[in-house]
């Protein structure tokens, strides 16, 4: 009981349920995952009758699997467009993802846009504001190369700050705390509400993004601390609303045991 209790949202305090509500969007029909669809719903159908559901949001798609969900399916998807969008859109869809250089496709579509740009290239987020879209941001991928560095992406949260963006991320973000290369979802939340809510600039952000140790993160039951800096729900809610969104992730388990493991959930 004492663990149920534990994993219980209503029983985690408020700024615990601000920083990860509805933070994760299902991918796993994508890679390391690559689940079939029909596996991929099934994974998905077990993980939104968990106690930590309330962490998941979308269902991730790529546009050429879109016809094959079952239309009897009751859940908010997100598609990522690898293929001409039909004509018409699923009720269910609630964003479309593609490269800034393919937006063309998910012009006029009546979903919300995300548009990927490289960390650091200032011009292109420049032309997602312009676009009216939302910003993405890649995290890892297959080769060390695609993982940027904590400057580019701490360069990347205030550019979305500064421009009035939103952002969600997307790759290698499987774990909670930085590893090697490889970026902890915990450390870029906590970049992001440093921004949004401390005002914080591009060099403060990247030692917490650098940020391998759990004890660099704590909570109360009413605030989040980092940096030597307490940031209350209120401002965590609005961090999630107005700047960083969420991530996808091909994996639920990981993230949840993972955060299981820091004592968090």
């Amino acid at each position: 009981m004492a663990q149920q209790a534990q994993r219980d949202p209503a029983r985690l305090g408020a700024a615990r349920r601000a920083l990860f509500d509805r933070l994760i969007d299902h991918a796993a029909m994508f890679p390391p995952a690559s689940l079939g669809v029909d596996a991929a719903l099934e994974v998905d159908r077990w993980a939104r009758a968990t106690p930590e559901a309330w962490l998941l949001h979308r269902f991730l798609v790529p546009a050429s699997k879109l016809p094959e969900i079952p239309a009897g399916r009751d859940v908010t998807l997100g598609v990522i467009v690898d293929a001409e969008l039909p004509e018409q859109l699923d009720p269910r869809v609630d964003t479309l993802e593609t490269r800034l250089e393919r937006s063309r496709l998910v012009e006029g579509r009546g979903a919300q846009v995300f548009l990927e740009v490289r960390p650091g290239d200032e011009a292109g987020l420049r032309a997602v504001a312009d676009l009216g879209a939302n910003a993405k941001v890649r995290c890892g991928g297959a080769t060390p190369d695609m993982y940027p560095s904590p400057g580019e992406l701490a360069v990347f949260i205030t550019g979305c700050r500064d421009a009035g963006l939103r952002f969600k991320a997307t790759a290698g973000l499987h774990h909670p705390i930085r590893d090697g290369i490889v970026h902890g979802f915990l450390n870029l939340l906590a970049a992001s509400v440093l921004a949004h809510a401390g005002g914080a600039g591009a060099r403060e952000l990247v030692d917490v993004l650098l940020a391998d140790e759990p004890g660099a993160f704590a909570f109360t039951d009413d605030a989040f601390r980092v940096a030597g800096r307490e940031f209350g729900a209120d401002e965590i809610a609005a961090t999630r609303r107005e700047l960083f969104l969420g991530f996808g992730c091909c994996s639920f388990s990981e993230p949840v045991e993972d955060l299981r493991k820091l004592w968090i959930l």
